[in-house]
């Protein structure tokens, strides 16, 4: 089931369900709020799905309100995010598709879209090197190693992570949950300037 949490500026319901006596829903609204998070999407990514969250997205004031080129790396940036959930991550018993989450987030100079997904635990490692790899790149040798892996018809071979790490001009901020013997949560934060001064 997807669920769908945005702008927390809108007027909220006048009767906040609870769970158990917990205002979570309320708990929660203050939390996105205080890390200026617009856009919460959690939900299974298969087919279509990934247009469907960057309609969402594209409706957002999030969006609106940036200038064009902030808005184009946004959306490239996100596709790639959504597309390495939908391609890298686990199939989940019971569930169709590839269960991953999206948040995304404004603040006063940068945006940031924060993706998550179960990987199996044997990926971690690697996963992690490459991350830090990418991390410890100048904007020079990211772009050399993009036009490399292009060269080399390596398509397929973290170009998008590449892509994602150019775009953004920040270094990538990642964590890694261990969920059991098997499997791990792993989320990625990117950062993108707004371009406001």
């Amino acid at each position: 089931m997807d669920t769908l949490i945005s702008d927390p500026s809108q007027p909220k319901p006048s009767k906040i369900p609870d769970f158990y006596g917990i205002d979570i829903t309320g708990k929660l609204m203050r939390v996105l709020g205080k890390n200026h998070i617009n856009l919460v999407y959690c939900s299974q990514f298969v087919g279509d799905s990934t247009f469907d969250v960057l309609d969402i997205v594209e409706n957002l004031k999030l969006s609106k309100d940036q200038n064009a080129l902030v808005r184009k790396r946004s959306f490239s940036m996100l596709f790639e995010l959504i597309q390495n959930i939908s391609n890298h991550g686990e199939d989940m018993e019971g569930l169709e598709g590839k269960t991953g989450i999206l948040l995304m987030g404004t603040g006063e100079k940068t945006n940031r879209i924060i993706t998550g997904n179960v990987i199996q635990n044997n990926k971690k490692q690697k996963l992690s090197g490459y991350l830090d790899y990418l991390n410890s790149l100048d904007s020079k040798s990211l772009e050399n190693l993009f036009i490399e892996q292009l060269t080399d018809n390596n398509l397929n071979k973290g170009m998008g992570l590449i892509d994602v790490r150019i775009k953004s001009g920040h270094p990538f901020l990642y964590n890694f949950l261990p969920l059991d013997d098997h499997f791990t949560f792993f989320s990625i934060q990117v950062q993108i300037d707004s371009g406001e001064e």
